[in-house]
Parts: structure tokens; C-alpha cells; sequence
């Protein structure tokens, strides 16, 4: 059995296992001891598994092992970050794996299925996902709530998913959040569950992401699959995200986001796509696993 260390940003103590896919954990434990980036220091992996978001201690690590095989998946974006270039030639050596794969980010529909009806509130509600970072845009989607509030006053309720107060932006945020209305107009809800996110989804009118940065984001595809109109700005892989109701330039600042959501009230279809399965991402590192496995037994035969 290979002994892999695998990294995924905000799942340092854990397996990562996206949007709960549960078919992923019992697919990787076929072919891998998977070691939580905690044991970095003392692990001694045959490979490391690293994706395209990482920290700096891992950084280091890599520097500092160069004989390590390293795979790259990627999520959405086109080329792996900078660092990856320089530390992480993607196991050119191994002949089961060529280069980089790219595996995209699945959800779980079984969940999405799971959350059920909502029911529809007397005003329209416009729903974000996000963390009081700076590249997830907070303020911009306020601005954006601000807009909304000056063209027509009481039509709106808002609602900010995500985040806590000890995050860099939140003072800032919060302040001028509390400022656009009552609180049966204005809720913040901080980080809570994968099922309590995916209800408060499914009883927007609208959901918006504003983020400047962002890869693949699961809270978009699971918008989008449970009939949510869904917008968000072209960074990352974003524009890979088949049934998004629009996707605005980068710099579109707040009046043009609240354009998009009067245009897309309303409209809701859901669409759920093969790309967004979370099972055939799952297959995917199956197969990533299953090639890494059989290259390590020949590797021993011939050595």
C-alpha cells in the first residue's frame, strides 16, 4: 500500500474529502495510508499528493525533498501555482502518470437531493457563501446589497453565509452589513453546517459569489443544482461551471452585480451536470491511485 500525504487548504487535521463525497475516502483507502498534513514533519511519503492551493510549511517541505515524488491535481484552474512549477515536477518519471492531472471538483447530489423544498420568502433573498477574506470580495457583495437597497427600498432581504469575526475583514464588513437594514432585512450566519449552507441556499432568489480569487467553488455547482440562479465574476475556473445564470468581468463593480441580479430573479432551473458529480470525481482519483499503486510495484520488481 502506498503511503501518500495528501494537502487540501482548510483540511489540514483531516482526509479531504470534497462536499462529503463519501465514495472518495473508501476509494482511496483501496490504494493509500493518507496522513493529515499535521505529520508533515515526520512523514516519509512515497508520494505527496498536493493540490493546487497550499501553505507554506508545505512549501518548505517540498524544497526540502526534492527526490519525493510530487502529483498535482488541479480544480479548475488551467496551470498549477507558481511554486508547484518550481518545486512539484508533476511524477514525469513515473510512467503510469504523465504530467499533471486535472480532476474537477465534484458535490454530492445525493445532499443537494436531501435538502428538499425551502420555502420561498415574501421578499426576493439575495444569498453569498464567502469568508470576511480580502480575495473573497465581502465588501463588494455589500456594496452590491447597498445598490440593491437605493433602487428599491424594502423589494430585498439579505443574507451572508460563512465567515467569522477573528477574519481579517470582518470588523469592516459586519459594520457596514448592519448598516443596509432591520434585522428581518439583513442576517449574517456564521460558518455552520454543509446541510444548514445548502438550505440557506435553496431559499435564495439569487446567489451571488463575488470572490476575486476562487478555483472550481462546490457552493456554485450546488447553487446551480438546486435551481439557484447563480452569479459570479470570471476568475479561476469559474467559467468552467456549466449552468451559472452569468459570470461578470473581474473589476465589474457593485452596480453592474446588482444589474445581474435584477435580471435573474426568479429564474430558477435546476441543472446538474455529469462535470459536477461528485462519484465521478471520485472514479478519477481512483484511478489516479490504482496508477500510482501499480508503478510503485514495478518500480520494485526492477529494482
Amino acid at each position: 500500500m502506498l503511503q501518500i500525504l495528501r494537502h487540501a487548504p482548510g483540511c489540514e487535521h483531516t482526509v479531504y474529502v470534497p462536499a462529503g463525497v463519501q465514495a472518495l475516502r473508501s476509494e482511496v483507502a483501496k490504494y493509500a495510508e493518507v496522513l493529515p498534513l499535521s505529520q508533515l514533519r515526520s512523514a516519509r511519503p512515497d508520494v505527496l499528493h498536493v493540490h493546487e492551493q497550499a501553505s507554506r510549511p508545505l512549501h518548505d517541505w517540498l524544497a526540502a525533498h526534492r527526490d519525493v515524488p510530487a502529483l498535482v491535481t488541479l480544480h479548475g484552474l488551467a496551470e498549477p501555482l507558481d511554486f508547484i512549477h518550481e518545486y512539484c515536477t508533476p511524477v514525469r518519471t513515473w510512467d503510469a502518470l504523465d504530467g499533471a492531472l486535472s480532476i474537477p471538483n465534484g458535490i454530492d447530489f445525493a445532499a443537494v437531493e436531501a435538502t428538499g423544498q425551502v420555502p420561498v420568502a415574501s421578499k426576493s433573498t439575495v444569498v453569498t457563501c464567502s469568508r470576511f477574506a480580502p480575495e473573497k470580495s465581502p465588501m463588494l457583495f455589500v456594496e452590491t446589497c447597498a445598490e440593491l437597497a437605493r433602487r428599491s427600498p424594502g423589494r430585498f432581504r439579505y443574507l451572508f453565509v460563512g465567515g467569522s469575526e477573528s477574519e481579517p475583514l470582518a470588523g469592516q464588513t459586519l459594520a457596514a452589513w448592519a448598516e443596509l437594514g432591520n434585522s428581518e432585512e439583513v442576517e449574517w450566519v456564521p460558518t455552520c453546517g454543509h446541510e444548514e449552507v445548502l438550505r440557506r441556499i435553496a431559499g435564495a432568489s439569487v446567489f451571488v459569489l463575488c470572490s476575486e480569487s476562487e478555483t472550481r467553488p462546490l457552493v456554485l455547482m450546488e447553487a446551480v443544482a438546486l435551481g439557484v440562479p447563480a452569479i459570479a465574476a470570471d476568475v479561476g475556473g469559474i467559467a468552467t461551471i456549466e449552468g451559472l445564470a452569468q459570470v461578470l468581468a473581474p473589476e465589474a463593480p457593485a452596480v453592474e452585480w446588482a444589474d445581474a441580479i435584477d435580471a435573474h430573479l426568479g429564474r430558477r432551473a435546476p441543472h446538474r451536470p455529469e462535470s459536477s458529480d461528485g462519484r465521478m470525481m471520485a472514479l478519477r482519483y481512483s484511478w489516479l491511485y490504482r496508477g500510482l499503486l501499480v508503478e510503485r510495484i514495478r518500480r520494485g520488481f526492477s529494482s
